[in-house]
């Protein structure tokens, strides 16, 4: 009697799992794809498949209509997610779900004449009234992702396997509707959420300390001007994803950003904020840009360049050689990026203007090169008034540097979907002799964010100057006691940059403080910026 009670009450606490156990052979009915998620229009059915193999983390599945694949092909694929993606992934993203069906297992299904490589589907993540009721669809109410079953037997399906298994993660993750009072929006928006599942086979398939791994398919080489926040490649988001990684917190973004339940621009803002960064997201999108361009590991401790990644040449719109250059016009989308290249082979001092429309928003950088000797210059962040109007006094062009890059960006996020924004360029000659002509440089003081941001031992600190003055860089701790003055000097207009080490120090806060006094020792400009060093 008493091992009938035992066995009773075993049922009763765990009675789910048993009778969800699926032997391999069992068949199921499972529902298609409800593309809530994406305007597709397809109507929905039932899929009868079987059951091809259990392991410990997964089912996979095989639509009873598809080619069936050989044994061989479905224990490949079956062992890489327990062998590889499973840990992996799991460790950097979070656990398996499980809010549904009470099995720790999740579903692969693998359909015939599906149109698409994979996909992941947040209707089947929900309860069955949830998605009828609103969109009029049913779920499968299982953690499952389908993927083609014409992919058996390719290297491919393993990009694919990890791809939607990453997206499963960031759902588990990251799917508070919003807003809560009223839901009408059940997801991150698309441009962040493809980032974790692109990085998931960067993760593991590529391995993420394997350095100069060839992109020959970087976005960048064919079209900058591809929109990073209205998603349209694949390859942009994992480009910014994996620069991000590399610049901002190494695990700690990708962990941080994915529980970040704000969507967008604000959740990459909200991600940055926690982890001590004085960047916004306007700022990395600007420094990812001029990366992009350059990959440059040694200039500014490598501020703009990539250590997993190479690439080919990034595209440039239009070559430019004869000055002066009467008005030209281009557009742009929203957070996408224009290179336009100036070349001389003698002394010619020009002015580049820049007018961006005045209803949108945009950044513009200037690298500068020396093809002569092979060297990077310098990089010039050219501030714009509120009309969206800058120049750059190209004083020493064919003097120190004969090439000119110049990057303009549209960081308007109020630009929809495949709407561009218009700018105007020209350059001008600057007058005079040539040896006498100074650089006007910046129009304003400035003290920008150290970088790396935290940091460890050294960081580079940037600074402009719009008058010849005398120059006060100085390290406070917490409680306002200065501990290092790092420059204490008279200096030119222009802009520069000074190394910090505090390998002396211990971690912690601290704060760098420009002060900038005039002749008569009167403080005309002062700024601080908090440094974070770990240690």
């Amino acid at each position: 009697m008493k091992k009938i009670f035992f066995t009773l009450a075993i049922l009763l606490i765990f009675g789910k799992n048993i009778y969800s156990q699926i032997n391999v052979g069992d068949v199921k009915k499972f529902w298609s794809v409800t593309y809530i998620d994406w305007d597709y229009n397809d109507t929905q059915v039932e899929i009868t498949a079987t059951c091809k193999a259990v392991s410990e983390h997964c089912y996979l599945f095989v639509d009873n209509t598809a080619s069936q694949p050989s044994q061989s092909q479905i224990d490949a694929i079956v062992n890489k997610f327990e062998t590889a993606f499973v840990p992996i992934q799991t460790a950097m993203y979070g656990n398996i779900p499980d809010a549904l069906d009470n099995d720790p297992r999740i579903y692969m299904l693998a359909i015939g004449n599906a149109w698409w490589a994979g996909y992941f589907d947040p209707g089947q993540q929900m309860s069955d009234s949830i998605v009828y009721s609103r969109w009029g669809k049913h779920s499968s109410e299982k953690e499952i992702f389908y993927f083609s079953s014409s992919y058996f037997g390719n290297e491919y399906l393993n990009e694919v396997v990890s791809h939607e298994f990453g997206h499963m993660l960031h759902w588990l993750q990251d799917h508070s509707p919003e807003p809560p009072e009223n839901p009408t929006y059940f997801w991150e928006d698309a441009w962040i959420d493809e980032q974790f599942s692109t990085f998931s086979p960067v993760m593991t398939l590529e391995g993420l300390n394997n350095n100069d791994i060839m992109d020959n398919e970087a976005f960048f080489t064919s079209s900058p001007n591809t929109s990073l926040i209205h998603f349209t490649s694949y390859n942009a988001g994992k480009l910014f994803i994996t620069f991000m990684y590399e610049h901002y917190g190494d695990t700690a973004y990708i962990k941080t950003l994915i529980k970040e339940q704000a969507n967008g621009i604000l959740g990459v803002n909200k991600t940055l904020q926690t982890l001590g960064y004085q960047e916004t997201f306007d700022d990395v999108f600007n420094q990812w840009v001029i990366a992009n361009y350059l990959d440059n590991n040694e200039f500014q401790n490598g501020k703009y360049g990539y250590l997993h990644y190479n690439f080919p040449s990034t595209r440039v719109e239009t070559n430019i050689s004869t000055y002066p250059l009467s008005s030209r016009s281009s557009t742009i989308l929203s957070y996408a990026s224009k290179n336009v290249k100036f070349n001389t082979s003698e002394a010619k001092p020009i002015r580049i203007r820049v007018d961006g429309n005045n209803n949108s928003k945009f950044r513009v950088s200037f690298i500068l090169f020396n093809n002569n000797t092979s060297q990077l210059v310098d990089v010039v962040n050219v501030p714009l008034d509120s009309l969206n109007n800058g120049y750059f006094d190209a004083d020493k062009f064919g003097i120190d540097y004969n090439k000119i890059v110049m990057i303009v960006m549209n960081t308007d996020e109020l630009l929809g979907d495949a709407q561009s924004a218009s700018f105007t360029y020209n350059a001008d000659l600057l007058t005079g002799d040539i040896n006498d002509i100074t650089n006007t440089g910046p129009t304003d003081f400035n003290l920008s964010a150290n970088y790396p941001n935290p940091f460890n031992p050294s960081t580079q600190i940037d600074y402009s100057l719009s008058t010849d003055c005398n120059v006060k860089i100085e390290v406070f701790n917490t409680i306002g006691q200065s501990i290092k003055v790092l420059f204490n000097s008279a200096q030119k207009k222009g802009v520069y940059n000074i190394n910090w080490d505090a390998n002396n120090l211990s971690g912690g806060i601290y704060y760098i403080k420009l002060s900038v006094q005039n002749d008569n020792g009167n403080i005309i400009f002062s700024k601080t910026q908090k440094a974070v060093l770990l240690k």
